[in-house]
């Protein structure tokens, strides 16, 4: 869960977290949080550091909170990578300037796993000392008693032939390029339409408008693929729950929370074998990978069959 704060959590002291969202925790008693899109310039946030008299400035994600460090700034800062920094911007040579600015300042990098920490050595080579490997952690999760995944897809997608033997599959995302949510689509449908007890469902909010239009168009043609916006936080955990498995198709990830949240639930997985999944998915032991369309749907299958097969489901399961 996230949300945007733009004012000081109530002391004046100590640490300015920049970022794009910052997480709802329970909120350190000396922390200024700050939206990047509420920042206009280098020079609103060293009056920001200045005001509050900040000691260390904690940046989240190369690029966006990169665009905004003065190059003087007069306290200690530490870059957490996101992910897309690493994987995706460092492909625009403007941005990789800014990036580059940024890790040069920068007293440490924190790096979610140990792929994205080699991407940075990769990027970098010249401050390999800086990075360090921090994995993410996420709050306990205590699901409280609330409709299963098919009721609420009873409701809102009626016309849905789901049954008490439906399969839902659950990708959770934003709807952005990156996250490739159509990748598995075309495939997943024609698996539905031999097996109509299995269905897709896409949940997430929509973070680029034109893509989200894209995704929407293209579903008008995938029968049993159907998308459906975010839900509240302790609602999504009740869906994911009671769904058959999670899954993950993004073209890159820093570190999936949507798979932690799985993990943790002790709900199957099935994640695209690249290198952020591969640190949280050790494929046939706490999840399933895949690399193309074919391939997934012959792990979902196999997942299907694995519930038949009570050693592979409870193996699986325990190594989460």
């Amino acid at each position: 869960t996230t949300k945007q704060c733009n004012s000081c959590c109530g002391c004046n002291r100590c640490c300015c977290s920049l970022s794009w969202t910052v997480p709802v925790a329970t909120p350190a008693q000396h922390s200024v949080f700050v939206d990047v899109s509420d920042v206009a310039d280098p020079n609103q946030l060293q009056d920001l550091v200045k005001q509050h008299s900040v000691r260390l400035v904690l940046g989240v994600h190369a690029f966006r909170s990169g665009c905004l460090l003065p190059p003087d700034l007069a306290v200690p800062f530490v870059l957490v990578l996101g992910g897309t920094d690493v994987n995706e911007c460092c492909l625009v040579p403007e941005r990789l300037r800014v990036m580059t600015a940024a890790v040069a300042l920068a007293r440490h990098v924190v790096a979610f796993g140990p792929s994205m920490c080699r991407r940075f050595v990769e990027l970098w080579p010249d401050y390999a000392r800086k990075c360090v490997t921090i994995p993410q952690s996420i709050q306990p999760i205590t699901v409280q008693p609330c409709r299963s995944c098919l009721e609420t897809l009873n409701d809102l997608c009626p016309s849905l032939p789901l049954t008490e033997s439906s399969k839902v599959f659950v990708l959770a995302s934003g709807l952005r390029p990156v996250k490739d949510v159509l990748f598995l689509a075309p495939a997943f449908s024609r698996w539905h339409l031999q097996n109509r007890t299995c269905v897709l469902v896409i949940i997430g909010p929509v973070v680029d408008q034109a893509y989200a239009c894209a995704v929407r168009a293209a579903l008008v043609t995938c029968p049993g693929v159907v998308l459906l916006p975010p839900l509240e936080t302790s609602r999504f955990h009740g869906f994911l729950q009671s769904a058959f498995a999670l899954v993950n198709s993004s073209k890159s990830e820093g570190m999936s929370g949507a798979i932690l949240e799985a993990l943790m639930l002790r709900v199957p997985v099935l994640a695209r074998h690249i290198a952020g999944n591969c640190d949280l998915v050790q494929h046939e032991k706490n999840g399933l990978l895949f690399q193309t369309e074919e391939d997934f749907v012959e792990q979902a299958q196999r997942l299907i069959s694995g519930c038949k097969d009570v050693d592979f489901h409870r193996s699986l399961l325990q190594q989460q």
